[in-house]
């Protein structure tokens, strides 16, 4: 079948793109309410939509032909994840919200396993990122320049402003605008015709809204940059790409290079950044904006439980932790503002999970390369979609995160490109 020609997705796929859509943009009741980002949220609304929406979402795979028991062996790791993140409702000093974010989590795992069940499974899921960004992007841009009071907000002292369109941060805003590019770049080598004007547009919509703003997300930047790297270099190393990643070390290698460009040079010993050209273009301090001395109070903290942590998603709890969990170095940075994540993925799940939690991760995304190293070999465009978007997610975690948590855009394309069904398949792209 040709790229460009279009195949039957079913009607319960809208489920998963309404699922992701919510996941990307801010809190449900002030988003249909039209609020500002600052406005306190009631999370009742959201969790009535979320529950319906997961109980849609098992309906769905029970009415189709799914080998589960294929499923769990496939994704052994990933089980295993979220049963430890279940089971530290136990020692988690917040119980109910390990047990409500543990819920949202799992429903994820749901939500891609319908994507990834649909016939043609790599059509399914260019339908679902299509579906988001048309509307995403666009009406972004829309709220940015004609509605400011909704989408637009300033650092804790005023003196920047920053885009958030649709989300509540920019950095949000930032990461889904990194997708979107990344997306848009890889759909226009697939397309033919007229439709090429539809990418070529929504990219630099994407690209304005990344970069456009005074006050930027500077790894998103970056993030896009090494993003387009991947996706065009192994255009070009076709052929022999499966037996080269194959190998552990160059994964390594890759992994650690690339760190090393979002890190600029982070200094272990001193807990701070050598400055750089790179550095203050991308607008930031010889601390990344405080989140050396960030990771340094949550290291403390993690040191008190090492092994298990103190329970998935209860660390990042609000004001009803600050007195558990108090952060010094940070306060000293923004002593009126306390941020909703530790700036590093990798450190926010060893202070929740611990060792254990850690293990588990680096167990999903080994088998998540192995399977792209295969992939490459039988379904190229897949693998390629796949290697791009997990690298840049792994990446971006260097200094935001987004991994394990429930209500994270990316949380949800990390999901959907790691996990194995066993209906994957070579498929035909929708365009």
């Amino acid at each position: 079948m040709g790229a460009s020609e279009k195949v039957k997705l079913s009607l319960g796929l809208w489920i998963p793109c309404i699922w992701y859509f919510l996941m990307s943009v801010r809190q449900f009741d002030t988003l249909i309410s039209w609020s500002p980002i600052t406005r306190p949220a009631s999370s009742h609304y959201e969790t009535a939509v979320f529950g319906g929406l997961l109980c849609l979402g098992f309906a769905i795979l029970m009415m189709r032909t799914v080998s589960w028991s294929e499923i769990m062996r496939c994704n052994k790791w990933f089980i295993a994840l979220f049963v430890y993140m279940g089971l530290s409702v136990v020692w988690s000093n917040f119980p109910e919200e390990t047990a409500t974010r543990w819920v949202r989590s799992v429903g994820t795992f749901v939500m891609v396993l319908i994507v990834l069940t649909e016939a043609k499974t790599l059509g399914a899921i260019t339908a679902v990122l299509r579906r988001c960004y048309y509307i995403h992007i666009p009406v972004s841009l829309i709220t940015v320049r004609y509605f400011r009071d909704f989408a637009v907000h300033f650092t804790w002292d005023g003196s920047k402003e920053g885009w958030a369109g649709l989300t509540s941060h920019k950095n949000n805003m930032g990461q889904v605008a990194m997708c979107s590019g990344l997306f848009w770049m890889w759909n226009m080598s697939k397309t033919r015709g007229a439709k090429i004007l539809r990418d070529v547009g929504l990219l630099l919509m994407s690209l304005w809204l990344l970069n456009g703003s005074p006050w930027r997300s500077g790894s998103s930047i970056l993030g896009l940059g090494i993003g387009i790297c991947i996706l065009f270099g192994l255009q070009y190393v076709k052929g022999f790409t499966e037996k080269l990643l194959r190998h552990p070390f160059v994964w390594l290698l890759i992994l650690v290079v690339s760190a090393g460009l979002v890190s600029f040079g982070i200094n272990d010993s001193e807990g701070e950044i050598a400055p750089s050209a790179a550095l203050e273009s991308m607008g930031r301090d010889a601390t990344l904006t405080g989140r050396t001395g960030l990771w340094g109070d949550i290291f403390a903290i993690a040191s008190k439980s090492p092994i298990l942590g103190v329970g998935y998603g209860a660390f990042w709890v609000g004001p009803k932790g600050y007195d558990l969990y108090p952060l010094p170095n940070w306060s000293k940075v923004t002593p009126r503002w306390r941020p909703n994540q530790g700036h590093n993925g990798y450190i926010d799940i060893y202070v929740e999970l611990g060792l254990v939690g850690v293990l588990l991760i680096g167990g999903v995304i080994a088998t998540a390369f192995r399977k792209i190293g295969q992939m490459l070999h039988t379904d190229f465009e897949y693998g390629r979609l796949s290697l791009t978007f997990l690298a840049i997610i792994l990446l971006n975690n260097a200094t935001e995160s987004s991994l394990l948590k429930a209500t994270h855009s990316l949380w949800f394309l990390f999901v959907l490109f790691a996990t194995t069904a066993p209906s994957q398949r070579k498929s035909t792209v929708v365009t």
